[in-house]
């Protein structure tokens, strides 16, 4: 039988495991402290600023499963969505292959600005 992570603290907690990082490097990767994620703090919750950071840092991480803990299929996830899948000219994933292209690029771009900032 899998492991629960009940918390989504647990679960931020397993993708730094997942990730072959150390619990402190990656929270500060995403501007967090591990004093929040131990003990009694561990059973609080975590601000929607600081999801958008984990999401945008490591954004093959599924969303659904972060915010819930269950894992999902795109065919579940369908009908939460509100709009038909029809009123779009691409499918779902190739929007969301699109959307990956993007993100990569500004990271690219960040970088350089940062890069250019500091010289």
């Amino acid at each position: 039988m899998d492991k629960k992570y009940p918390t989504i603290k647990e679960r931020i907690l397993l993708i730094a495991k997942n990730q072959g990082l150390s619990y402190e490097s990656f929270l500060a990767k995403v501007d967090l402290k591990y004093a929040n994620f131990k003990g009694k703090q561990k059973l609080g919750g975590i601000n929607s600023k600081s999801i958008e950071k984990i999401v945008s840092e490591f954004p093959d991480i599924n969303l659904h499963w972060l915010i819930t803990g269950e894992y999902k299929t795109t065919a579940s996830i369908q009908n939460i969505v509100m709009e038909s899948p029809l009123e779009y000219e691409n499918s779902y994933k190739d929007k969301y292959l699109l959307m990956l292209e993007e993100n990569r690029a500004l990271r690219i771009e960040n970088k350089m600005l940062l890069e250019s900032n500091d010289a």
